[in-house]
Parts: structure tokens; sequence; C-alpha cells
């Protein structure tokens, strides 16, 4: 099922080979329901079905504003068209500016944050916002955690995360081994231990077999702190493992860690994140399924 947006691009028929034809089929490469009058009507349809047809039915309403569409009355009628259905809430209008006309502006827009397009023979990073936009995806990066500790709290758990690197995040961690890669004994540990527990960053593996606590390994919550506080360049490596599992449709974990060519306890940690989070079913070595959750959640965050 095609759950695109569809896309009514209003405009003046003289910027068509100049310019919106080659956005429209932009968009469409995108995977963007874009509805382009010369693709949707036929010889002897009316025009009126660009309003029953087209705007009525439309997502997201584009509004190209040039010194050709500014004294169209035709146009105007579908502007104002658009603007009704933004007002009733029904779909979203986004004035496209081609700036380099220079023209005074329709004061309905003053208010509307535009997409303002300077060089319609280069806009390739305006386009890609345009297309975040139009599909709702956020450009804000994943969030870290916030930190609650004490600094000597950090360097325990940094030192603890680090040593995960090379042997993975679901390394259990006797009180003996903590004690060697902390360089404390066991009673000046168990406070920072108890912090970190407390605040869902480690757990307990097994009874108690000596020493001031019980054997640990890191929580995927944990992972993800470590990850957004210690890992260089967390939020492009987030966001393409995202994009691996959701638009490469890659699985296998051994698929997911050569197609990232990254440490693959880093991978490893994020997949176990992400089943822990609910967006994700994991069966041994294989994301069995995305989750409607997850498929919310990831969709945030594609991109080509």
């Amino acid at each position: 099922m095609n759950n695109s947006p569809i896309v009514f691009i209003s405009h003046s028929s003289k910027d068509k080979d100049r310019f919106v034809k080659c956005l429209t089929e932009q968009l469409i490469s995108r995977g963007i329901d874009a509805w382009y009058d010369d693709w949707e009507l036929e010889f002897g349809d009316s025009l009126i079905d660009i309003f029953d047809k087209g705007i009525s039915k439309c997502d997201v309403f584009l509004s190209i504003i040039s010194k050709n569409s500014i004294g169209s009355n035709w146009v105007k009628e579908e502007f104002d068209a658009g603007f009704v259905k933004k007002i009733a809430g029904e779909t979203k209008f986004i004035p496209i500016i081609l700036a380099e006309d220079n023209i005074e502006l329709p004061s309905a827009v003053h208010h509307i944050r535009q997409c303002i397009i300077d060089d319609i023979s280069n806009y390739d990073i305006k386009f890609e916002e345009l297309v975040k936009d139009i599909l709702g995806i956020s450009k804000k990066p994943p969030l870290g955690n916030p930190q609650y500790f004490n600094d000597e709290d950090m360097i325990v758990f940094k030192k603890l995360g680090d040593y995960c690197l090379d042997e993975g995040f679901d390394y259990i961690f006797d009180p003996y081994k903590v004690s060697e890669i902390c360089e404390k004994s066991d009673d000046e540990l168990a406070e920072y231990i108890k912090a970190l527990e407390e605040e869902g960053y480690l757990k307990d593996e097994r009874e108690n077999v000596g020493g001031a606590f019980t054997s640990k390994s890191i929580t995927s919550n944990g992972f993800y702190h470590y990850f957004t506080s210690y890992v260089d360049g967390y939020n492009e490596i987030y966001k393409n493992l995202i994009n691996v599992i959701y638009g490469l449709n890659l699985f296998s974990f051994d698929e997911i860690i050569e197609e990232m060519n990254i440490n693959k306890n880093i991978v490893l940690g994020l997949i176990s994140y992400f089943k822990d989070e609910g967006y994700v079913n994991v069966y041994r070595y294989e994301i069995t399924q995305i989750t409607t959750k997850g498929k919310r959640y990831f969709k945030k965050f594609i991109c080509d």
C-alpha cells in the first residue's frame, strides 16, 4: 500500500519548463505522489478537475510563487483554494519562492515559513529540506540522555563501556573484573555501581558471587547513553543504521554489520536497543520484523 502524501503543485504554465516539471520529477523519484496537471489531465478533461481531483485530495499544497504566477488569476484561484484547506487543517501549505524573480510576496504568506530557492539551477540542499518537510521527517538528531551522575560515576561507566567496545555490550562483569578495569576496590566501587544500576544503566546478571555487588551487564539504555555520550559521529551512525535496516531491508546481523563497516559491537548494541524499545523483533541473529512502532519512528530518519 502506498502511504506517500499526495502533493499538489500550484504554478504558472510559464514556469513548467523553467522549474516545475523538474521539481515534480524529483519528487516522484523520491516516492512522493506529486499531482501535476500535464500528467493527470487528459484531452477533453475539464480544468475544474484541478480542484476536484487535485487540490481537494492533496495532503500537501506547494505554491510556486514567481514573477509568472504572481499575476495569474488562475494561480490565485488555486492559491485561495489551497489556503482555505490550510486554515481548515486539511493540508500542509508550503510556499516555494523563486527568489531570483525579486517579487513582492503575497501578504498571506508573510507569516508562513517559506522554502526560498535562490538559484533554480542549483537547489539540492533546499530540495532535501523540502522532502523531509513533505514526509514529516524530523531534522532533529536523536536525543541523548541527560546526566544525573557525578564525574566519578561517569568515569566508571565510560571505562566499562570502553571495555565492551571490544568484548560486546552483552558482556557480564563480575566484581573482580570491574575492580580490575576501574582500578578500584570493591568497596570503592559499590556506590558508583549502585547509582548506575538505579538509573537503569546496569543490571543484575547472576546471584551474588562475592564482593560488594553482584555480576552486572550494561542495559540497552546504558548502551544508548554510552553511544550518544562517547562515540564520535553517533548521530550519523544512528541514522545510517536505520537507513540500512529500513531502506535496504537488510535484516541479517552479518549483512548489517558488513554494510555499516564500523565496530560490530556498536551495531549489535543499537539493534539490542531497538529491540528493547519495541522497534524490531529479533530471533537468533536476524531482525525478523520491523514493528509498526519501529516503522513510524524510523521514518523520521530515513533519507537517500
